[in-house]
């Protein structure tokens, strides 16, 4: 295992080229480790820091490592005879039941010529001039049926029995047929239409959604459900919740994201209940209203800077809804523009000069 390197850069993606360019790999042969993320300080002078990273190579797992342990060995002969073995008496065990089978047919034929010659001799011969000629017997005639079917023919093999023709049975144990398959259940809300909330049942949203959030929240407020305090506002397009409680530090929790959690759940169960696609805002001790308060002054800042040295200026790891925030702060500033940068966790918001 290699030794981890520490690297500064102005920002995370300037870290993680610098190690890139160190180790001469791409970014998915290194295990990153972020040690503390850039600061820009008061007007990028006072109290202004790079962003570290602890940075080494992959460690690739022994199969990958020697691919040449993954092609197939060599069968060896013990293996081979073996396996010819077991064809074998496969092959004597089917053949066993055929030759029971064959020495049963011969036996019940022999049997069933036997049956039919008394019977036959004893059938009264009617005479043809006074009486007409009578259908035998419905037993009779069975009986003289098989004697014929029985009798073997001249210059050929007997002919087998007739058997009574069994019902197809399936091999193996008697299985039901198996269910179909449900939807996966991201596909099957993705194909909910999405209608205004004023078009849905106003009261049964707001009772379906008081009645999920209030058994998500109550395990981790220790109270009961019927306990939880909850406000409801229907928006146009989005259901704002706000939790009251005197303890909503552990239901936020670190960056929001116990809160996110709730709120990712709430909205996938109001979306089923209600069959339509139900976006929904979940808020404790106001801790949207002042993330968004924050969010909208850190655009403002940046602008600022981006006007004042014409620099590009970028933000720390933003998760989408704080991306959005930031988008929507500055979308209608005529001198500076953003966009998303980055992939999964580090993905951030860049604002720059807008370009004639």
């Amino acid at each position: 295992m290699s030794e981890s390197k520490e690297f500064l850069g102005k920002t995370l993606d300037a870290a993680i080229a610098e190690a890139c360019t160190y180790y001469d790999v791409p970014r998915e042969k290194l295990e990153i480790e972020i040690i503390e993320d850039a600061k820009t300080g008061i007007f990028g002078i006072v109290g202004a820091r790079k962003a570290r990273i602890r940075a080494r190579l992959a460690t690739l797992p022994d199969f990958m490592q020697n691919p040449a342990a993954l092609q197939e060995k060599p069968e060896k002969p013990e293996g081979r005879r073996r396996r010819n073995d077991r064809r074998k008496e496969k092959a004597e065990n089917a053949e066993a039941p055929k030759e029971e089978n064959r020495e049963n047919r011969r036996e019940s034929r022999q049997e069933a010529e036997k049956e039919a010659a008394p019977a036959a001799s004893s059938l009264p011969v009617p005479r043809p001039s006074a009486v007409p000629a009578l259908s035998p017997e419905p037993s009779a005639a069975r009986e003289s049926s098989e004697e014929k079917d029985a009798r073997p023919e001249e210059g050929a093999d007997a002919p087998r029995a007739r058997q009574p023709r069994q019902p197809r049975q399936n091999k193996g144990n008697n299985r039901k047929e198996a269910a179909p398959k449900s939807e996966d259940a991201d596909a099957l809300e993705s194909t909910l239409p999405r209608v205004p909330l004023a078009e849905l049942d106003q009261e049964k949203l707001a009772e379906t959604t008081k009645t999920i959030i209030s058994k998500l929240v109550a395990p981790v407020l220790d109270i009961e459900p019927e306990a939880v305090d909850l406000s409801l506002e229907i928006g146009e397009d989005r259901l704002q919740v706000s939790v009251k409680s005197e303890d909503t530090g552990l239901l936020i929790g670190r960056d929001g994201q116990n809160l996110a959690a709730v709120q990712y759940l709430a909205s996938r169960m109001v979306t089923r209940a209600m069959g339509a696609q139900v976006r929904l805002q979940v808020d404790a001790g106001d801790y949207h209203v002042r993330q968004d308060s924050r969010l909208q002054e850190l655009a403002l800042s940046l602008a600022e800077k981006v006007k004042a040295t014409g620099k590009v200026q970028t933000t720390r790891p933003l998760s989408a809804y704080q991306r959005r925030v930031i988008h929507l702060a500055l979308q209608d500033d005529p001198e500076v523009q953003t966009r998303s940068s980055g992939e999964g966790a580090l993905k951030h918001v860049v604002i720059l000069r807008r370009k004639d």
